[in-house]
């Protein structure tokens, strides 16, 4: 089944959201409205928010809990969810962007301590992750 637009699948996304990158890997079935496949939407360098930041209030006007699944992302709106997979560990989370950072370039998401942890990351500091887009749940089939 051919998609119904003439943009190659990268470059629609990348209109469409405004952060996709260059090395993303898409599946045209799910541009298509087939199967689900993971949307990895960046890779890149993790690390984590440091204690002291516990209780302030972040970018968005929430206080920082270090023992939320949250992280901090340059581009992506406050609130989105995505799930971060760590090719150290081949471990996921998913995790609510409620911040603005990381402040280092070499950086693409700064995690909470219980993300980190979630990880298997805490004792190393940083970790290479991909960020993949949380995709819908499928809604259980209906009365045919």
């Amino acid at each position: 089944m051919a998609p119904a637009h003439s943009l190659a699948p990268a470059e629609l996304l990348r209109q469409a959201k405004g952060v996709v990158q260059d090395s993303l890997h898409v599946g045209v079935d799910w541009l298509a409205g087939g199967k689900s496949e993971p949307l990895v939407i960046e890779q890149g360098t993790a690390s984590f928010l440091a204690n002291m930041l516990h209780g302030r209030k972040t970018a968005s006007g929430e206080r920082y809990d270090m023992n939320e699944l949250t992280a901090a992302h340059k581009t992506l709106p406050f609130g989105t969810r995505v799930i971060v997979r760590s090719l150290q560990t081949g471990r996921e989370v998913a995790v609510r962007i409620v911040d603005r950072g990381p402040h280092l370039k070499s950086r693409i998401i700064d995690l909470s301590h219980a993300a980190a942890a979630a990880l298997g990351i805490k004792g190393h500091g940083i970790s290479e992750v991909q960020l993949v887009q949380q995709m819908p749940a499928k809604p259980a089939p209906g009365p045919q």
